[in-house]
């Protein structure tokens, strides 16, 4: 399977260099997404399972960008890395079985700590459920949230590199 993975300058040095790409911990560059990228690393076990070494996180590819007509990532577009940082687009090829695939829209969801509702009636009892507990959208029951999530991905084939 090809895939697509928008990388920095550094990274691709280090590509270059060491002939590998590898996740680091300090990559992660916002406090509050160390969970969900645990929570894709556990998911990431569940499905294709145990990482090559115990300190990994995802390496986030591309299957398809917009759809698969568009399928590679397109630097033009904004949100791949930080403004004004260089992108390099890496294709490489990855086993079947070796990554899990998720969809990117829903991934944010675990992100950022949303309900994934599975119906409109149910984000509606979801909402409704915060309401009588006197909750709002910002203050939410982390386990129910965190055990929606599983919806977002496609097991067995991909990680959402």
């Amino acid at each position: 399977m090809i895939l697509w993975t928008i990388q920095t300058e550094r990274a691709w040095l280090e590509l270059q260099n060491r002939g590998i790409l590898r996740t680091r911990r300090e990559n992660i560059t916002e406090e509050s997404w160390l969970q969900p990228y645990q929570w894709m690393v556990e998911q990431m076990e569940i499905n294709i399972g145990p990482p090559p070494r115990s300190w990994c996180f995802p390496l986030w590819a591309w299957f398809q960008w917009e759809g698969e007509k568009r399928r590679r990532p397109d630097l033009r577009a904004g949100g791949h890395l930080g403004k004004g940082e260089t992108g390099i687009r890496i294709e490489f090829e990855c086993f079947e079985g070796s990554a899990l695939l998720s969809d990117f829209d829903l991934w944010h969801y675990v992100l950022n700590y949303w309900h994934l509702p599975k119906t409109e009636q149910d984000a509606e009892q979801f909402e409704a459920e915060l309401s009588e507990q006197g909750l709002n959208f910002f203050i939410r029951n982390l386990f129910r949230i965190m055990s929606t999530t599983g919806r977002l991905l496609k097991a067995g084939n991909a990680y959402s590199i």
